[in-house]
């Protein structure tokens, strides 16, 4: 196995986890102080990386071809596992697809504005759909090689912003030495959306000729490194944003946007303007290559369409049509859908791998990976996704207290 095709592999599952959601993680948890923010981003790596290795098991229990989500859930969990499976899954890619879409439109409709080219967002998303699409059919070579050039480019962007952010850390900085547990709780389903890899890994499996060794040194330094990343851009936050910054922008309700606009003000650095603008254009197109390419796979798998151009250009209208009619005709219930979107991952991206791997297992259809920890470890794992998804809607009831300095 080549170095840079698993290097390839290794930028896809980070180019997927972290995308435009990076901006908003301090948003959510900055009133919680360092520590419990720090501890709830390790625990949640922690969890995702073992669910991935979960998924793992089920993958190389199966040969390929038949080894993508739907024929796994129905191999384990019959007719109903399957439509569950299929239903969730679905709504999960076409969400994150349409916000891609809408994103990548209005990142180029903004381009073509410098450039005194004047046009719509929606037709712009056309052309992003159009272009990026192109690569996502020709299959996860020609994903793997285009989103290395993006990934290394959007690396460059985050690693500059991370640096120019650096002199203006204030160590005494109250966020950083107070902590505030029970304004937690309201974080961690969001955070756990910002760890979403798991759509890649039967298409990963079957790219690295199912060695397991390799497919497993992918998902743990890719996860271990977005972890990372998360954690200084994170402590960097902190350490920059008063209190009294912070208490000004919810008194606003302010946006993303925003937000990044308020640390811009705050640190006055026409650098780390630059910086953080390319990383966040940038990281819309890693995003949407990884989870279209999820999608593609997913739709072909479930609806078994032949390899043919007839086949191939209807799984494509499947992939791309509803998402781009959806974020141009109705963005706003494409955002109310987005308040939403952690239970479909705890449901997905937890609480079915631990399900399937359990009924695997019970069924004696297992590979010889076997992910450690027992039927006891499978419990907790659905457990925790269970509680996740119970977080996200009490927080949706406004029964957890918010952040009120």
């Amino acid at each position: 196995m080549s170095f840079s095709k698993i290097l390839g592999c290794i930028m896809l599952v980070m180019g997927t986890s972290i995308g435009g959601g990076i901006l908003a993680l301090p948003m959510v948890g900055i009133g919680s102080g360092l520590i419990p923010t720090f501890g709830l981003i390790i625990f949640l790596w922690a969890l995702i990386a073992l669910s991935g290795l979960l998924f793992l098991e089920l993958t190389l229990s199966f040969p390929a071809g038949e080894n993508n989500f739907t024929s796994i859930a129905y191999k384990t969990l019959g007719h109903s596992g399957r439509i569950m499976t299929f239903i969730s899954y679905l709504l999960l890619l076409y969400a994150l697809v349409a916000a891609y879409i809408a994103g990548g439109g209005s990142l180029l409709s903004e381009i073509f504005r410098l450039m005194n080219i004047h046009i719509s967002p929606s037709v712009s998303g056309l052309i992003f759909v159009i272009v990026l699409g192109s690569f996502v059919i020709h299959g996860v070579k020609a994903v793997d090689y285009v989103n290395r050039t993006f990934f290394s480019i959007k690396a460059l962007f985050l690693i500059l912003t991370l640096l120019f952010l650096t002199p203006y850390i204030d160590l005494s900085n109250t966020l950083i030495h107070e902590s505030h547990f029970r304004y937690i709780w309201a974080a961690a389903p969001i955070y756990l959306c910002a760890f979403g890899y798991h759509i890649l890994i039967p298409t990963l499996t079957n790219y690295l000729n199912r060695q397991q060794k390799t497919i497993r040194f992918v998902i743990l330094l890719g996860t271990f490194l977005t972890m990372l990343i998360y954690l200084i851009w994170l402590f960097e936050i902190l350490g920059i944003v008063s209190i009294e910054n912070f208490a000004a922008f919810l008194k606003n309700q302010g946006s993303t946007g925003e937000f990044i606009a308020m640390i811009m003000g705050i640190v006055q650095n026409k650098w780390v303007n630059a910086a953080i603008n390319g990383f966040a254009n940038i990281t819309i197109t890693t995003s949407f290559l990884g989870v279209s390419l999820a999608l593609y796979d997913f739709l072909a798998d479930a609806l078994k369409r032949p390899k043919s151009f007839r086949g191939k250009a209807e799984i494509s209208l499947l992939c791309f049509l509803p998402p781009t009619l959806f974020a141009i005709f109705y963005p706003q219930g494409f955002v109310l859908a987005l308040g939403y979107a952690a239970i479909c991952v705890a449901f997905s991206l937890i609480m079915l791998p631990a399900l399937m791997v359990w009924q695997l297992r019970k069924k004696k259809m297992g590979s010889s990976y076997r992910v450690f920890g027992g039927s006891t470890l499978l419990f907790l794992v659905f457990f925790i996704g269970l509680a996740l998804i119970i977080l996200q809607i009490l927080d949706r009831w406004h029964w957890w207290p918010t952040f009120n300095p």
